[in-house]
């Protein structure tokens, strides 16, 4: 238990650290690397956030919102046409993000909404660049 609270207690520290350093927005973030297309959806403390497609050349950025609550770290971003979540654990290594986008559709023309999902079961080897997975 003792440890848990060092680990969680050091955790906070540093991200305390780096949030009150006035880094680059890109050097301190968290980044989901999906196991199976290699997309990447990497987002600071401050809610900004950049989801690029690997498979389907889409491109996504925003500011949403971040909570911390234990080890989870928790982005929730809502803008008029676009939708998302993630959540990544820090304890685990393992994350996973969702983002629907639905519009804008050309004038008069009915579109479906487009869903983006992320799944990382190794926070550690994700990184801001398109890259094939691991074959298993």
């Amino acid at each position: 238990m003792k440890s848990r609270l060092a680990t969680l207690g050091l955790m906070i520290c540093t991200l305390l650290a780096v949030a009150a350093s006035g880094q680059d927005r890109f050097q301190q973030k968290f980044f989901l690397q999906d196991d199976s297309t290699g997309s990447y959806l990497g987002f600071d403390l401050s809610g900004s956030y950049l989801y690029v497609g690997c498979d389907n050349d889409a491109k996504f950025e925003g500011v949403g919102r971040v909570t911390i609550s234990g080890c989870k770290v928790t982005l929730e971003a809502l803008a008029k046409y676009r939708l998302v979540q993630a959540e990544a654990d820090m304890c685990a290594g393992v994350g996973k993000a969702s983002i629907l986008q639905q519009g804008p559709c050309p004038l008069g023309r009915d579109c479906e909404p487009l869903q983006f999902t992320i799944s990382d079961s190794n926070m550690k080897d994700s990184a801001p660049e398109c890259k094939k997975p691991d074959p298993k």
